[in-house]
């Protein structure tokens, strides 16, 4: 009969810790717990996939899984050890006690914190940026839910043009891999910006600047490439990178909910880099041009922004900065991809209910 030790589990979706019993197998771990429902359930975790130990003299920490969020173990059984490294034949570190203990404590505290400086300044972008790319699509939607109620709450709303838009957008014929939701909200200000998971906002003001309903296929295909791409979920992330350190280092994705949730007004002036809006453009374009609208609009849309600009500041041109080069690129990719736009007269008729 296998023996079996107990160990505190960690099932990578959130903090909360499990008691479970622990035993061997030829090429593996068994793991069996009873879950939040009372549900007895077993896992397996195979030899080859193990891929962080972490050793001391009082407990042994393991993680598992090829990606983000991890599942973990920790076990203070020292029988448990011996038998881990009987099996598994893994190499463990032990750091030996030295007498100036003091020394150590100090030399290891000044490399944290160089290492904490170091991680502020360069590490932490990166990681959010890896941490918004790798994170789960079912999570980003239910994020992006959350999200969308959070900054909508307090706005006014614009039902009947809401209702159009949607309308308008389901004629592009647009395919993806996220639910569209977008809402009109009565605000003077020429401006638009996407969450994660799908949702878009339009201010009936950048409506009013359009002449073309090509000039809105522009902006949707533009704001639907943010979401599609990643780049509004790895903009937020990287604005609340800090914060995420930690989450991301316990794997903690409810704590990641939270964090985003508490800096949602910020979200309205986050700012997108050149190259991410260059790729937002890029495939805008290609979306505009696989479903035969008229590229031009998004070079109509940009020049009536500006005009504006002039008189008033377009926060849309704020967070979207660099117009001229992207009128450019515009006017380049309709000269690379002639093909024959189609008149859609469905487009139209909503473009008009929206005016």
């Amino acid at each position: 009969m296998q023996k079996s030790y107990q160990a505190k589990f960690y099932n990578g979706t959130s903090s909360k810790a499990f008691t479970v019993n622990v035993s061997f197998g030829e090429v593996d771990l068994i793991i069996f717990y009873v879950d939040e429902n009372g549900v007895e359930q077993k896992i397996n975790w195979l030899k080859n996939q193990i891929k962080e130990v972490q050793y001391s003299s009082t407990i042994i920490s393991i993680r598992y899984g090829n990606s983000f969020p991890y599942q973990q173990i920790d076990v203070t059984d020292k029988e448990f050890v011996k038998e881990y490294k009987n099996h598994f034949k893994v190499s463990t570190y032990k750091r030996v006690a030295h007498t100036n203990k003091r020394t150590v404590l100090i030399s290891i505290l000044v490399g944290f914190i160089g290492v904490l400086v170091l991680s502020y300044f360069f590490l932490l972008p990166f990681l959010a940026d890896v941490f918004a790319q790798t994170f789960p699509k079912e999570y980003e939607i239910s994020l992006g839910e959350k999200l969308y109620a959070s900054v909508l709450e307090g706005e006014e709303i614009d039902d009947e043009k809401t209702k159009n838009i949607n309308l308008f957008f389901k004629q592009m014929k647009v395919e993806g891999d996220y639910p569209v939701k977008i809402t009109v909200v009565n605000k003077k200000i020429a401006n638009a910006f996407a969450l994660p998971g799908g949702g878009i906002v339009v201010y009936d003001k950048i409506l009013d600047d359009m002449d073309t309903y090509n000039e809105l296929a522009a902006l949707l295909a533009h704001e639907y490439s943010h979401v599609q791409l990643k780049h509004a979920t790895r903009n937020i992330f990287r604005s609340v990178s800090g914060y995420l350190f930690v989450s991301f280092l316990f794997g903690d994705i409810s704590g990641v909910t939270a964090v985003v949730l508490q800096n949602v007004e910020g979200l309205r002036s986050l700012k997108y880099g050149r190259t991410l809006e260059h790729e937002a453009d890029e495939n805008g374009l290609k979306i505009l041009q696989e479903n035969k609208i008229d590229a031009s609009g998004m070079a109509l849309l940009f020049k009536a922004l500006k005009k504006e600009n002039d008189i008033n500041v377009s926060e849309f041109l704020s967070s979207h900065p660099d117009i001229d080069s992207r009128i450019d690129f515009v006017n380049t990719f309709e000269k690379a991809n002639t093909y024959s736009a189609i008149n859609n007269d469905s487009m139209q008729y909503y473009f008009e209910r929206l005016k």
